[in-house]
């Protein structure tokens, strides 16, 4: 059963993504923090990340560059969520563990087509 890592800082989407994946068969760690997202990555490796770009404390863009100084993170696909369909941060840095992207709000079908395409187990 593929393990995937979801932070997103709003239990109510937290919550949907969560039940909507585990109704499929994942298996789903939640965290509402990127501080406790990168905890987590090291503690229960997780086969794919959701990531909410704008989070408080630690942003999500800022996850992603601590990810890409460590070997065993710098690999680990992500699906970035965000509200805007632009790049939420034109400064940021390009990831290239980025593997999608899914506008808020979510749906049920692109949520569940878009972790299907990136995780392969």
């Amino acid at each position: 059963m593929p393990r995937l890592l979801v932070i997103e800082d709003e239990p109510h989407i937290r919550q949907f993504l969560s039940v909507n994946l585990r109704a499929r068969g994942y298996e789903v760690i939640e965290v509402e923090s990127a501080e406790d997202g990168l905890d987590k990555l090291q503690t229960h490796p997780p086969d794919a990340m959701l990531l909410d770009i704008k989070l408080g404390g630690m942003s999500g863009w800022s996850l992603l560059s601590v990810m890409s100084t460590h070997p065993q993170l710098r690999d680990l696909p992500v699906i970035v969520i965000t509200a805007s369909p632009e790049r939420d941060d034109d400064t940021a840095p390009i990831h290239i563990n980025i593997a999608a992207k899914i506008v808020k709000p979510v749906s049920v079908h692109k949520l569940l087509e878009t972790v299907r395409r990136v995780v392969k187990g």
